[in-house]
């Protein structure tokens, strides 16, 4: 958790809140008024802060808490929020002169742009910002039509949809029914319109 007015990152038990350490000291790398915080894909912690006009997100060993670099400049902008999206790349939420996101290279710290610039879209004083989580679809490659068959008769199996105007097609040939179960698979192309499916019985 960072502590704004001691400009630290301070450590608690997950489970109690139990209070175990300073794990960044005060001031360290020239940290001061942290905001938030993030675990960035290295396994290291980095923290936006610092005094004006040196502002940027500082990042340390995440393990021991220990400084490594001033990772991202900021410049005369405060960064209050940051996350590290999809692409890798770290997204910064800043205040001040610049209201909105800035990106910068995830792996160098090198800004790219101002991904969201200020006053888009009425955006006025941003204060945190997250990524929504990617959507997930459940597809279905293929169906699988099963029957128990009846001895000494003919089987078949149709289907319709509007790709057929409603009208029953039917689906492979004619199955010889034994008195077992039998079985067949239809591919289901992705974009396709829904298949109805339907069994006739004949002597």
């Amino acid at each position: 958790m960072v502590s704004y007015n001691n400009a630290a990152v301070l450590r608690y038990i997950g489970t109690t809140g139990g209070f175990i350490d300073t794990f960044v000291a005060s001031g360290s790398g020239g940290l001061g008024t942290p905001f938030s915080l993030v675990f960035g894909p290295d396994g290291n912690l980095y923290v936006p802060g610092g005094s004006f006009p040196r502002t940027g997100v500082f990042r340390y060993n995440g393990s021991t808490g220990a400084f490594i670099s001033k990772f991202a400049v900021t410049g005369d902008s405060s960064p209050l929020d940051l996350a590290f999206g999809p692409d890798g790349n770290l997204y910064v939420l800043t205040g001040g002169n610049v209201r909105g996101v800035s990106r910068f290279n995830g792996r160098t710290g090198a800004f790219i742009d101002n991904f969201v610039p200020s006053g888009s879209g009425g955006l006025v004083n941003p204060y945190g910002f997250a990524f929504s989580p990617p959507r997930l679809e459940i597809r279905c490659a293929q169906v699988e039509l099963c029957w128990e068959s009846e001895s000494n008769k003919v089987h078949q199996v149709q289907y319709r949809s509007s790709l057929t105007t409603n009208q029953w097609v039917n689906f492979g040939s004619p199955i010889e029914g034994d008195g077992t179960r039998k079985c067949l698979t239809d591919a289901v192309p992705e974009g396709q319109p829904q298949r109805f499916y339907n069994i006739v019985t004949r002597p």
